[in-house]
C-alpha cells in the first residue's frame, strides 16, 4: 500500500501540472551551474512520480528521460529532510546492486528533495559522477543553496 508521502506527492504532482511538463531554461540554467560547480558528470532536476523519475532538467542535456524505480537514487532522495551524498555507490547497500552503479558505472550521488510551498517534496536536485568522491560540508552547503534556487523556480510556476 502506498504510503501518505508517496500519495501526497503524486496528488501534488497532478494539481501543478509539473511532471511531463517541457523543459525550462530557469531550470538548465541551475543545473548547467550546478554540474559546472562541482565538476559531476551530470546535474539533474527530476520529478518523483509513484513508480518513475522524470527528469525536468539535465546538464549535460538530457530533460524529459524517464527512469523507472530502483535503477536510479532519487526514489531514495524525495523523501529524505536533508541532503543525501553517497561518496562511494559500490560500497553503499541502498544503492550499489542498483543498473546506476552495476551496469551504468555511477559511483557518486549528492540529492537534496525539492518541495513546493505546501511543503511536498515532489523531486530533486541531484549530482552523479562515475568515480566515487568526496563532499565536503561546503559542497552540501553549496548544493542546498541551488535546491533552494530550483524550488523558488517551483513557486513560481503558475498551476495549469
Amino acid at each position: 500500500m502506498d504510503s501518505p508521502s508517496i500519495n501526497a506527492r503524486v496528488d501534488e504532482l497532478r494539481r501543478t501540472g509539473f511532471l511531463g511538463s517541457p523543459r525550462e531554461e530557469r531550470f538548465d540554467r541551475i543545473t548547467r551551474l550546478a554540474q559546472g560547480l562541482f565538476g559531476v558528470d551530470f546535474a539533474v532536476i527530476n520529478f518523483v512520480s509513484e513508480d518513475s523519475i522524470v527528469a525536468k532538467s539535465a546538464a549535460p542535456e538530457g530533460a524529459g528521460l524517464v527512469t523507472p524505480f530502483g535503477i536510479a537514487f532519487c526514489d531514495v532522495t524525495v523523501d529524505e529532510k536533508d541532503i543525501v551524498v553517497v561518496p562511494d555507490t559500490h560500497a553503499d547497500p541502498r544503492f550499489a546492486d542498483r543498473a546506476a552503479v552495476a551496469e551504468m558505472g555511477f559511483g557518486f550521488y549528492a540529492g537534496v528533495a525539492l518541495s513546493t510551498p505546501s511543503q511536498v517534496p515532489i523531486g530533486t536536485l541531484c549530482l552523479v559522477a562515475k568515480s566515487p568522491r568526496e563532499f565536503g560540508a561546503e559542497d552540501q552547503e553549496l548544493l542546498v543553496s541551488l535546491s533552494k534556487w530550483a524550488e523558488r523556480e517551483l513557486e513560481h510556476t503558475p498551476a495549469p
